[in-house]
């Protein structure tokens, strides 16, 4: 009955102050044991370092599932701080617990993009989002983006979405802001362009769209993106941002609930986004 609710065990322990026991003998008795335990520990050879030997198969290490639910919970946490310096916080545990787990078992795919949305990386974020379109472990046909027949995760509409409101806005600015100069009867040189951009856009990835920026006429440019945002942006996520997760099927609710969870902030923190989605779905 040692270390149990006893009123008999009042001898404590002088080592870990802690367990108690009901006389000497039975002190004594753990005390040989813990000490042969201890022995053979420290005789035993070294545990492999699994940062070592097991990257890439953390989840397959059943001990390392616990650090990787805590490191993703720990990401989770950051996401709700809603600075710079915590964003890219959890972007970092985001691509360390990808480089850890190749498998991705906690989905932290999924909220990768947002962030560096969030960060203004559009075209890290677009390259991500085309990695994990195109990855073959991550679907069983490759290029799902180039043939819109095939069944796409929304998780890649999303943020594809955003990045094409985002590129359109600030083809409509430059597009305003050039008819305006021109108006005037003012030249538009292309040095010109690139100096609005670096100073008015809402974000640089148009600057290394020159072929975009050096044209003279933007109509077509900002039907092609309204068209491709349209087709994208078909659900309004506002009453799915508060919600809550659970177990989904794919193409359901639920999913959607999920998708806007990873995503949200980066939608609000762009500037008219959600309201031009709105205005769209009357």
């Amino acid at each position: 009955m040692c270390n149990r609710a006893n009123p008999q065990c009042t001898k404590r322990c002088g080592g870990c102050k802690v367990a108690v026991y009901c006389n000497p003998a039975h002190k004594r008795c753990a005390r040989e044991k813990t000490e042969q335990e201890e022995t053979a520990l420290r005789a035993s050879s070294p545990d492999k370092n699994v940062f070592e030997t097991s990257v890439g198969m953390f989840w397959a290490v059943l001990e390392m599932r616990p650090y990787l639910s805590a490191r993703f919970h720990l990401m989770m946490a950051c996401l709700d701080i809603r600075t710079g310096e915590a964003v890219e916080a959890a972007l970092e545990h985001a691509m360390d617990m990808l480089w850890l787990c190749g498998g991705d078992n906690q989905g932290v795919r999924g909220y990768v993009p947002g962030m560096l949305l969030r960060l203004g990386r559009d075209q890290d974020a677009c390259d991500f989002t085309k990695w994990r379109a195109t990855v073959a472990w991550l679907t069983e046909k490759k290029h799902v983006l180039d043939d819109m027949s095939l069944p796409t995760s929304i998780e890649l509409l999303v943020p594809l979405a955003l990045m094409k409101l985002r590129m359109m806005r600030d083809v409509w600015m430059l597009q305003a802001t050039t008819e305006e100069r021109i108006a005037k009867g003012k030249a538009v040189p292309d040095a010109w362009k690139m100096r609005w951009l670096k100073y008015h856009a809402l974000r640089s990835v148009l600057e290394e769209r020159t072929d975009t920026v050096y044209q003279t006429d933007y109509a077509g440019t900002v039907e092609t993106l309204t068209n491709q945002f349209r087709t994208l942006a078909i659900l309004n996520p506002h009453p799915y941002a508060n919600g809550q997760l659970s177990v989904y099927m794919q193409g359901s609710k639920e999913e959607v609930v999920l998708v806007m969870r990873q995503s949200w902030y980066s939608w609000a923190e762009t500037e008219n986004a959600v309201d031009v989605v709105r205005s769209w779905m009357g």
